[in-house]
Order: structure tokens, then C-alpha cells, then sequence
């Protein structure tokens, strides 16, 4: 992280993909500790750089298909990004993409994901 990153630890949703709210992260030396009472996934994120995400993240509704252990009440609007990555198998792209630009398209921007 940059000398002005906010190591801040952030519970992550596994099937929504999405940070949830930020915990209270207290940094000591180069460890980040926090009270977490809920099991879960969890990462350390620069919060400012998640600031500058969130600015762009489209609100969508939480509905019933989604995690049930969210804990906003259904139909509230949250910050996120929905990413689709569609595999077409019908081998059209063989002759209408000579080039293979949508494989390394595909290439690039799933290694930019990570």
C-alpha cells in the first residue's frame, strides 16, 4: 500500500461479490486489527482507493435471490458493480474474428480483475 493508504478491513460478500460497510481497523506496525463478530470472508483494503470505487458503483436492489444473510432489509439500494464474463461456444468467432481481438480481450480484462 502507498505511505497515504487507510488500511481498513472490509467483510467481503462471496456471492454478491461486493465489499460490505468498512469495520473500524486500528493499524499497528504492519498488522491491521478489528472486533469482527460474524463469520465470513474478510480483506484489508485501502479505503481510499474503495472511496473512489464506490463513487462509480451503480446502486442496485438487494432482492430474495441474493445472499439472505445480508443484513440490509430486502429492496434497499446498495453501491456495487455487477461483471458478467460470457463464454460464447458456438464457434462463430472462428471466421467473424480473424484477429482473436475478443480473446485478448478477454485475456486482458480478466487478468485486470484480479
Amino acid at each position: 500500500m502507498d505511505s497515504d493508504s487507510v488500511p481498513t478491513i472490509y467483510h467481503y460478500n462471496k456471492k454478491t461479490q461486493i465489499f460490505l460497510k468498512p469495520i473500524e481497523t486500528q493499524v499497528i506496525g504492519d498488522m491491521a486489527y478489528a472486533n469482527i463478530n460474524e463469520s465470513g470472508a474478510y480483506t484489508v483494503v485501502d479505503k481510499n482507493k474503495q472511496d473512489e470505487v464506490n463513487k462509480l458503483a451503480t446502486d442496485y436492489v438487494i432482492n430474495d435471490v441474493e445472499d439472505d444473510k445480508i443484513t440490509s432489509p430486502l429492496n434497499t439500494k446498495n453501491k456495487g458493480r455487477s461483471i458478467v464474463f460470457a463464454i460464447d461456444s458456438s464457434s462463430s468467432m472462428e471466421w467473424n474474428d480473424k484477429e482473436k481481438f475478443t480473446f485478448k480481450f478477454n485475456k486482458k480484462t480478466s487478468c485486470s480483475a484480479r
